[in-house]
């Protein structure tokens, strides 16, 4: 590689690591999904230019573990992901916080980066969540005919899922399997709980006042999405509510113990 492409623009080392700083560094995104089409034409013509073909660059790929680092290492300021402590929602705090009867069953230990929620035999469905102490809009019941249920118990929770927003319902899926193989994408019936549960405890939105975007489909065959606004917690569906958004989450999750 460095006998090939070896300086760009005054810099001693080769082209190729020069420009990849230089773009990685000036793009604030973990994959290039993320990135606008017009960035990822503009970064492969560079490559191209500079000797990078695409065939070279599955060759880079395929290179031996200390050639990897070497690229590696030429990119300062990244650091391995430390992710923030676990939180667990048990049965009893659940339930002191819905206001309804909940055994105390022991819950599980934390998840560094999951929350960890406990989903009460007694909520069985969304219209249940709504006639707790959960804020909710109280004034919605287009969902009470619907099934929306999950299986009672701890439940691990990834919300939202990292660089999920910008991608349709598909993309999302597949990058959840990407990033964490182990979930699937939660039911809407434990993101309600979750987002009510943590608000009541914390005052805090998970969601930043942003959407999540559920695998259950409503009425017209579009996906729920959860937002909160005004008096509380939205379960929402409509036509945009498919496509890719900014603001529109995804959110992964597996049932771990009852």
């Amino acid at each position: 590689m460095t006998s090939v492409l070896t300086s760009y623009e005054d810099e001693t080392e080769p082209a190729v690591l020069v420009f990849l700083r230089r773009f990685a560094m000036s793009e604030k995104v973990t994959r290039l999904s993320a990135l606008p089409a017009k960035k990822l034409r503009t970064g492969h013509n560079k490559l191209q230019r500079f000797g990078v073909t695409p065939a070279r660059w599955l060759a880079m790929l395929s290179s031996a573990d200390e050639v990897m680092q070497q690229i590696a290492a030429a990119f300062p300021g990244e650091s391995e992901i430390v992710l923030p402590p676990g939180i667990v929602y048990p049965a009893k705090r659940v339930g002191e916080l819905l206001g309804i009867e909940v055994p105390d069953v022991s819950a599980p230990a934390p998840v560094p980066g999951r929350i960890i929620i406990y989903l009460p035999e007694r909520i069985k469905s969304l219209p249940d969540l709504r006639r707790s102490n959960a804020p909710m809009w109280k004034d919605q019941d287009w969902y009470d005919q619907k099934e929306y249920t999950a299986r009672p118990g701890y439940w691990e929770v990834l919300l939202p899922v990292p660089d999920s927003n910008d991608l349709i319902h598909s993309e999302q899926t597949e990058l959840t399997g990407e990033l964490a193989p182990e979930l699937k994408r939660t039911p809407v019936l434990v993101d309600a709980l979750l987002l009510t549960v943590h608000k009541m405890a914390t005052d805090d939105d998970l969601l930043k006042n942003d959407w999540v975007r559920c695998d259950e489909q409503a009425s017209g065959g579009d996906r729920v999405v959860l937002t909160f606004s005004g008096s509380g917690l939205g379960v929402r569906g409509g036509d945009w509510y498919d496509g890719a958004d900014g603001r529109v989450w995804a959110s992964a999750a597996r049932w771990i113990s009852s």
